[in-house]
């Protein structure tokens, strides 16, 4: 099954150009990459990546599909840190009361006494 963890993770490989560095940066073993790629490969019927002694290079159709899947990887990235931004945006919200309209003349007297205007005699 394809998931945005595989996603994110064969572009990680893509990036350090080869298993070992894309593992150690994920903090993942080399096998479980390597099980992770051939999935992958398996779902998508061509192959991403060529194994060489230097490391990984990527086929035709495996940039074409690591290129796209590399944006969409930024969009998540990016949507989960606007929605976390949006969650803490809500905790600094200025929340205001309505009172009856008996307690309007404490209203008009604080804002005469800081110099405002009175809205009620407009």
């Amino acid at each position: 099954m394809f998931t945005s963890t595989k996603l994110k993770q064969v572009v990680e490989i893509d990036r350090a150009g080869s298993l070992p560095a894309a593992a150690k940066a994920m903090h993942i073993s080399q096998s479980t990459l390597t099980k992770v790629v051939a999935d992958v490969e398996s779902e998508l019927g061509f192959n991403l990546l060529l194994r060489t002694a230097r490391g990984v290079v990527t086929t035709p159709e495996g940039r074409e599909f690591l290129n796209r899947a590399a944006r969409i990887v930024a969009d998540l990235d990016m949507l989960v840190q606007d929605t976390k931004a949006q969650r803490s945006a809500r905790h600094l919200m200025v929340r205001i009361g309505i009172s009856p309209a008996s307690q309007e003349g404490l209203f008009m007297n604080a804002k005469i006494a800081v110099g405002q205007p009175s809205s009620i005699n407009a």
